[in-house]
C-alpha cells in the first residue's frame, strides 16, 4: 500500500489525499470468509467470544474465526452439552 508521508496544506489537497488513500485501500482489499457462532439462551441471542490468546491459529487480525472446522467443532460441543439446535444463519 502506498503511503504519503507529508500532510496536505490545503483543504483541496487534503481531499485528494483522502481519496487517493481510500482508492488504494479499495484496490488492496481481499475478501475473506469468516465464521461466527451464535447461541440463544431463553430467547436471548449472544455471539460467542473466542479466546484470542489460546485460539490464535483459528482467528484473523479482527478476531474472527477463519477455520470452518473449528467453528463446527464449537457448535458440536454446544450441542453435546445441552439441548441446542445448530442451524446456519
Amino acid at each position: 500500500m502506498a503511503c504519503l508521508v507529508h500532510y496536505p496544506k490545503t483543504f483541496d489537497n487534503f481531499l485528494k489525499f483522502l481519496i487517493f488513500n481510500r482508492d488504494n485501500d479499495i484496490e488492496q482489499f481481499k475478501s475473506k470468509d469468516f465464521y461466527e457462532v451464535h447461541e440463544v439462551f431463553n430467547s436471548i441471542a449472544a455471539k460467542r467470544i473466542i479466546n484470542k490468546e489460546t485460539d490464535t491459529n483459528f482467528l484473523d487480525k479482527e478476531n474472527r474465526i477463519i477455520d470452518k472446522d473449528y467453528s463446527d467443532n464449537i457448535v458440536n460441543q454446544l450441542v453435546v452439552k445441552g439441548n441446542f439446535i445448530a442451524s446456519p444463519f
